[in-house]
């Protein structure tokens, strides 16, 4: 397997990540939207412990790919690297810039944003009655 091909498994892997996060995430907001009554503190907590589970796990995934994407791709940008035979300069530059995901942080950062309202729609507005459409 080439370095190229395995830079784009782990691009698709961090797409991959972004998809459960964004599926679990939106499942559990309509979760809560979905309720008949309040939530109890035990079935908040319960709740809110599963889904921080859940997040570690993807952070670190998250974390550990999108690191070693970086990694691979500051490799095959380096003067020495060899280009792959058939790939025009242009070409493979342009396509590692392509799978080029930002450091850590720009995908870490955004994530732990989205879970603290994840966890403010479990821990507070869950507990609320909700509201009776008019």
């Amino acid at each position: 397997m080439s370095d190229l091909e395995i830079a784009f498994r782990l691009n698709d892997q961090i797409l991959t990540f972004w998809q459960f996060y964004v599926a679990w995430s939106a499942g559990v907001i309509g979760w809560v939207f979905s309720r008949s009554r309040s939530w109890s503190l035990q079935k908040c907590l319960g709740v809110a412990s599963g889904v921080m589970i859940f997040n570690a796990f993807n952070l670190v995934g998250l974390y550990k790919t999108v690191s070693s994407l970086s990694l691979i791709l500051t490799a095959m940008q380096d003067p020495a690297y060899q280009i792959p035979a058939g790939l025009t300069d242009v070409v493979f530059y342009a396509t590692l810039q392509r799978l080029e995901v930002g450091p850590w942080y720009m995908n870490i950062g955004p994530h732990l944003v989205a879970d603290a309202i994840v966890l403010f729609f479990i821990l507070v507005v869950a507990r609320r009655a909700p509201s009776v459409p008019q």
